[in-house]
């Protein structure tokens, strides 16, 4: 069943049953977040600071059905983060603007998540200049401050104003943290996986040097990296 699928089949049940969640983008985020830690977070650990008090359960069947779809979701995210494809889950917004791709929610839900992780992610922002653009388009798409956009409108100077631009981003930045964490962080573990057995995870090891968004693209086009070679990168 494709994630599409599986979500609206999620929030018919949801309905059916009658119970308040949090917005998928939020949790898709979050899981993700999860997912590219430097250190294994077991699933009580994240499941108890996700659901906190916040959602009460009128049953314990509501209760094992919240858990499940987790679990799944989360082992989702996983298999995708593993094979570099990465697909944030992200609502489309029809107001009188138009319709629009909205990911202040899935960004928020990563941010929430990197709190378990805040040392080693405070240490992939001061890496070097590129990192710290990354961060700070998240805070800005996650609606942290306003600061964050007046500091991209100085660095990025090609940079339309379009979100979408920013959003189309997402993916490679995950990615280039989850690389960032495992070459820094991590010898490789051992990742008890409840839906196939052990999953042994190496670190990721990079051929050649990081190539800046900015930079000029090495093909020799003339264009700046992320417009030229680097526009589909996953």
């Amino acid at each position: 069943m494709d994630l599409l699928k599986f979500i609206e089949n999620f929030e018919r049940e949801l309905e059916k049953r009658d119970i308040s969640f949090f917005p998928l983008d939020f949790v898709h985020g979050y899981l993700t977040g999860i997912g590219i830690s430097p250190r294994m977070i077991m699933p009580n650990e994240w499941v108890n600071h996700l659901l906190k008090n916040e959602i009460e359960f009128k049953s314990n069947d509501d209760a094992e059905f919240i858990f499940s779809f987790l679990l799944e979701l989360y082992s989702r995210i996983i298999d995708e983060i593993y094979s570099g494809e990465i697909t944030p889950l992200l609502p489309e917004i029809d107001d009188e603007n138009g319709v629009r791709i909205e990911a202040e929610g899935w960004c928020r839900g990563f941010i929430f998540a990197s709190s378990f992780f805040s040392n080693e992610f405070s240490q992939y922002m001061e890496e070097d200049d590129d990192n710290l653009i990354d961060i700070l388009i998240l805070s800005y798409l996650a609606g942290v401050g306003e600061t964050s956009k007046l500091v991209l409108q100085q660095i990025i100077v090609d940079w339309e104003d379009d979100d979408l631009e920013l959003i189309d981003e997402i993916p490679a930045i995950i990615l280039s943290m989850y690389d960032y964490f495992r070459r820094n962080f991590s010898d490789g573990y051992d990742f008890d996986d409840e839906f196939g057995g052990q999953k042994k995870i190496k670190p990721i090891k990079k051929a050649t040097p990081k190539i800046g968004r900015n930079d000029p693209c090495p093909c020799g086009s003339g264009k700046k990296y992320k417009h030229c070679c680097g526009k589909n990168i996953k």
